[in-house]
């Protein structure tokens, strides 16, 4: 699809109510947050693992759990250190927070 019917459409079902969008961690990176592979290097470190571009990281998510006897204790820490501080809004989170998307995948 050409980038100007990709952007028409896009408008059209904007201004109708019926936009969607699709956005990964990295939205949040402005804001001083990980993205996924950030997030779970901390974690795979401490298992002598280190992150590669292609790996899976859904299923190093579950190694790391499954390393702990499926307790899912050092990723819900990592979690907690990471979010568990003060961030403000950066001008993706702005740009979001004005559009007319019914629904947002992340």
């Amino acid at each position: 699809m050409k980038l100007e019917r990709l952007i028409s459409e896009f408008s059209a079902r904007l201004a109708n109510g019926a936009g969607a969008l699709f956005v990964g961690s990295g939205l949040s990176v402005p804001s001083g947050l990980p993205d996924w592979s950030g997030l779970l290097a901390g974690p795979a470190e401490d298992l002598g693992l280190k992150l590669l571009a292609q790996d899976n990281l859904p299923q190093i998510a579950q190694y790391v759990v499954n390393s702990y006897s499926g307790n899912r204790g050092a990723l819900v820490k990592r979690l907690r250190d990471t979010f568990g501080k003060p961030l403000l809004p950066n001008h993706y989170h702005r740009a979001l927070s004005v559009m007319n998307v019914t629904s947002i995948w992340t």
